[in-house]
């Protein structure tokens, strides 16, 4: 297995010092955990895979997913941890779940789009084809792990391992005992496991003792004169052994050091007692204790570390043999994340309103006005009743000036019910209004300072580092001879103030300071009311309605409305990931739209309609459309839970009454009469609480949108001539041009790049050009040639990986338009294009305005080696050599046509 570990090590330290050399900081731990993937599975399992390379190769991105925790995992992992019964049942809920998805991915096809696939089954998956391809195949020479488990596997592939299991000697009757072998579930369980126990606690290791190595040079050296003593240059003896390793007493302790000082473990385990055992000052512990062990605090004990203080590196301590539970550095990693401070609304200093305008007013004005509605909606409930009363009446009890007043007084509780109603929403938009205006000052009091909208438009963000202690620790390499030396020589580290840092961008800024800040205000602003009165009228209405039905009544509707809201907090949640996805999709898709109207040139000088028409549809179909189906289906799901609970909600106040007539006789002594009364108000009472109830319950609609948001004078005419050669500008001519087309390549002033592979990139405008390892080899030559090949980090050196960032971004106006010069030489090159045989006029707008004398040189000699005819627009008197003819325009209209080999 060494060649192999020695070929990935070969392409961490290429890759490590490539971006050395450039002087460029990076995250050497995303480095280190592509690399570690890559070796265990090639060595371990035999698979022929790139995952340094290609950080989109699907074993790399499954095996990193079965690490990864949602917010729901970290809860119920903390849970865990404080209270160890709850394990049990989280793990019966995820089996369960695990069936579940299983089953609807299985036999309900959609359900493939909408829940994806466990990644830990589809680890498992490929290593069943794996065993199965090598027992197809027969024995292999590879001595990997995989293999020497397939060796050892029975032909029946199991036997029962049971003490009662014998086979009859050949050489005797005697009996022996049946030799144990492995299964093939076993080995595919083996390999997942492999996969888990290698992966982020080798990754992890190595961050820190780089981290190590950074911040002890000292050691570094001492470590480096260890190593050199067991390895000579030039010999033999340059690949690492195991034997030779195990033999290198200094490095083994080393690493135990620095494992002790930053143990992969959690800061405490806990662990059950399996027999009694006294403590001193404690007492004795019974069998079955949960005890939990503090590891940090455990390899920081001077009494078990000492002599040398513990704090400080010292891999001499493993020379002394230790108390063998005094180190423990492999357990389980546990993430630690620094939460975000809340920010506080303040006015815009420019701003000055009122007092009487502040939102905290409106707020005041809101509770009291919702506390008058309150008031009379309850006076306008019983007025049924009074109605009933009064029309009930004998005739000769009736009395007209009284059933007069009742109906004056209904229509002044109606008209005040509307004008409060009214009011209500007033005040709610104007607290809109003041929430809008202060969010957005906020927000452009930081989006206009220190650039920031330079930094979240155009640049790049800088990937997260890693938290190696109690502080930030950016870690970098350094190449002390960037002309000689390939191999990273030693390494420094900067120590920055602590940030929080997010692996989430701030996507589409604009969209976030306009439309998701409206969202926010005008939901939030539509709830307050509500939420500001709901306490004090649910509280109320539940007292009325003990009063009528008993304890029973309150506790029934509060049990109903409680389960309903656990119901729709699960819809709540899927809907809200789902709208904050669609809202960045459709940003993302907006923006490709504006892209299209600040490029708009260029893409017609490149003919680009057809790949721009297909690149657009496929993001609509793939990306945006998958989206909209997906919230329609959930959404459907949360408004039948919400209506159910409505209408349920209206039968259930009958329900009570009846139980309390029917079953408990409350009122079998009352009159007919007052028993219509008190039916009429306590249908209002309780089909009012429900309704209250009810309108909290609909907040879900409105939670989901919160929870998700030539030399020449300037301005003359140049270009403008190009746009008319070009066709792209239509004027009338006496005649026709000269050339066709088909036959005229345009290399554009500003070169257009968006964020497609760069095997894409360079096809542009071609849709259907077929990747071949020729047109690969080709590109990557090119890239060499033209001193290009540092881009290929941008896209782990995989020509069909998309960059994070656009092209635009990442590269500079040089870069770009050399980018911009290969494509045209891919164009020339290609022998299976028909197209490039039929070039022969090249228009070149200002293509090396952003180079070097040599780089333009070198770009206009290949050309006219070519034998092109060359019309460029440029600045510089050194183009005058690889042209005949000058076309001098002035800004009054003239022009000069003169000969310049004259």
């Amino acid at each position: 297995m060494s060649p192999l570990i020695h070929r990935s090590i070969e392409i961490l330290m290429k890759k490590m010092s490539d971006r050395c050399a450039r002087g460029e900081p990076f995250d050497i731990y995303a480095y280190f955990k592509r690399f570690t993937m890559d070796t265990i599975w090639s060595c371990g399992f035999g698979l022929d895979t790139d995952m340094q390379n290609n950080v989109s190769d699907p074993y790399l991105f499954n095996s990193q997913q079965v690490f990864a925790r949602n917010k729901i995992r970290r809860i119920i992992l903390v849970l865990t941890i404080l209270i160890t019964e709850l394990r049990k049942v989280w793990r019966s809920i995820f089996q369960s779940l695990g069936i579940v998805r299983y089953w609807l991915r299985r036999y309900i096809p959609v359900t493939q789009r909408l829940i994806n696939e466990n990644p830990a089954t589809w680890i498992v998956k490929q290593a069943n084809g794996m065993i199965e391809k090598r027992q197809h195949f027969g024995h292999t020479d590879r001595t990997d792990l995989l293999q020497l488990m397939l060796d050892s596997m029975s032909e029946e592939d199991l036997i029962q391992d049971s003490p009662a299991s014998f086979a009859k000697s050949r050489d005797s009757e005697a009996e022996v005992p049946l030799v144990r072998k492995i299964t093939k579930s076993e080995i595919s369980a083996n390999i997942f496991l492999f996969m888990i126990a290698g992966y982020e606690t080798t990754s992890t290791a190595l961050s820190y003792i780089t981290y190590v190595l950074a911040t002890h040079p000292e050691e570094q050296q001492k470590l480096q004169e260890h190593i050199d003593a067991y390895f000579e240059p030039e010999t033999e003896h340059t690949m690492p052994t195991y034997e030779t390793v195990s033999e290198m007493d200094y490095l083994d302790m080393f690493i135990r050091e620095t494992l002790r000082m930053f143990p992969i473990a959690p800061t405490a385990i806990t662990r059950q007692s399996t027999d009694d055992f006294p403590i001193e000052g404690i007492g004795v512990v019974p069998a079955g204790t949960l005890i939990t062990v503090d590891v940090y605090n455990l390899h920081y004990n001077p009494n078990l570390w000492g002599p040398l203080d513990p704090h400080e590196f010292h891999p001499e301590r493993f020379a002394t043999k230790r108390h063998p539970m005094a180190w423990i550095p492999f357990i389980h990693l546990l993430h630690v994340f620094l939460p975000l401070s809340r920010l506080s609304l303040n006015v815009h200093h420019h701003y000055r309103e009122q007092w009487y305008s502040h939102p905290l007013i409106i707020l005041l004005l809101i509770f009291f006005n919702e506390g008058a509605l309150q008031y009379i909606i309850y006076l306008v409930g019983l007025l049924p009743s009074a109605f009933y009363i009064e029309l009930r009446k004998p005739s000769n009890q009736r009395d007209y000036s009284v059933f007069v007043w009742l109906v004056l007084r209904s229509f002044a509780y109606v008209i005040l019910n509307a004008l409060l109603k009214s009011l209500s929403i007033f005040l709610s938009s104007l607290l809109y209004v003041k929430w809008r205006m202060r969010l957005v000052l906020y927000l452009h009091s930081f989006y206009f300072t220190q650039q920031r909208y330079y930094h979240l438009l155009n640049m790049t963000q800088q990937k997260q580092t890693r938290e190696n202690d109690y502080q930030n620790h950016s870690i970098q390499t350094k190449d002390t001879d960037d002309h000689q030396q390939k191999s990273v020589d030693h390494i420094i580290t900067t120590s920055s103030s602590p940030v929080v840092t997010s692996n989430l961008l701030i996507d589409n800024p604009d969209q976030r300071i306009t439309q998701d800040v409206d969202s926010l205000c005008r939901s939030l602003s539509s709830i307050i009311p509500l939420l500001v009165i709901s306490p004090f009228t649910i509280a109320y209405y539940a007292y009325r309605t003990w009063q009528i039905t008993g304890y029973y009544g309150p506790l029934a509707i509060t049990i109903y409305f409680l389960l309903w809201t656990a119901i729709n907090k699960i819809f709540i949640s899927i809907v809200s990931r789902t709208i904050f996805q669609q809202n960045t999709s459709e940003g993302s898709f907006r923006f490709l739209h504006a892209q299209i109207r600040t490029h708009n040139e260029t893409i017609a000088f490149y003919h680009g309609d057809a790949f721009e028409h297909k690149r657009f549809d496929n993001y609509l179909l793939k990306t945006l459309v998958p989206l909209l189906y997906r919230r329609t289906w959930q959404e459907f799901l949360l408004n039948l839970s919400t209506n159910l609970y409505d209408y349920i909600g209206s039968i259930i106040s009958y329900l009570l009454l009846a139980l309390a007539i029917f079953v408990f006789h409350f009122y079998d002594h009352v009159s007919t009469d007052d028993l219509v009364q008190i039916i009429s108000q306590t249908s209002f009472i309780t089909g009012y609480l429900i309704y209250r109830f009810n309108l909290l319950n609909d907040l879900t609609e409105k939670l989901t949108v919160i929870a998700a948001n030539t030399h020449r004078d300037s301005g003359v005419g140049k270009t403008s001539l190009f746009r008319v050669l070009h066709s792209l500008w239509p004027v009338n001519i006496h005649g026709s041009f000269s050339y066709h087309l088909a036959n005229a390549y345009l290399l554009p002033q500003r070169p257009y790049f968006t964020n497609l592979a760069l095997y894409d990139e360079l096809s542009y405008p071609d849709v259907h050009t077929l990747p071949s390892g020729e047109s690969q080899q080709q590109i990557v030559h090119l890239l060499d040639e033209w001193n290009l090949t540092h881009i290929l980090d941008c896209v782990e050196s995989n020509l069909f990986t998309c960059p994070k960032y656009a092209w635009q971004d990442l590269l500079s106006p040089g870069e770009l338009q050399r980018l911009s010069f290969i494509r045209l030489l891919l164009r020339l090159s290609s022998p299976n294009d028909p197209r490039s045989s039929r070039l022969t006029l090249i228009f070149l707008d200002e293509i090396t305005s952003s180079l070097d004398v040599n780089m333009e040189m070198k770009m206009y000699n290949y050309l006219v080696k070519q034998n092109l005819t060359l019309i460029s627009i440029g600045h510089r008197d050194t183009l005058r050599q690889y042209h005949q003819y000058e076309l001098k325009l002035h800004s009054n209209g003239e022009y000069i046509l003169e000969n310049i080999q004259s």
